[in-house]
């Protein structure tokens, strides 16, 4: 007999020798991770209604390859405006040595 029979036996046994009160315990432990589980699904389903909504994706998988498009076109913006900074700053610094020498 293997170790997995060996639990399911012994599992069964546990379930024949709960009481009454004990079988009461598990019904509401059972009742509760259902509601907990129907609240998931639930903010699960908003969730997902606002991606859809706010981001134009209907999949996890699509929010993340969102994620990264973003991420990318912001490193581009990014190197863009560091470029752009720095042009300024050697502008600035060419009126400055043009005003001092003047």
């Amino acid at each position: 007999m293997s170790t997995n029979q060996l639990n399911v036996i012994q599992e069964t046994i546990k379930l024949f020798a709960m009481d009454e009160q004990d079988l009461l315990e598990l019904k509401q432990k059972i009742n509760k991770a259902t509601t907990k589980v129907a609240e998931l699904n639930g903010q699960k389903k908003v969730l997902m209604t606002q991606l859809k909504e706010k981001y134009g994706v209907s999949s996890l998988e699509k929010a993340q390859e969102k994620v990264k498009s973003l991420e990318k076109e912001i490193k581009v913006l990014d190197n863009q405006i560091d470029t752009a900074t720095e042009k300024l700053e050697k502008q600035l610094d060419e009126t400055k040595d043009s005003t001092t020498e003047e």
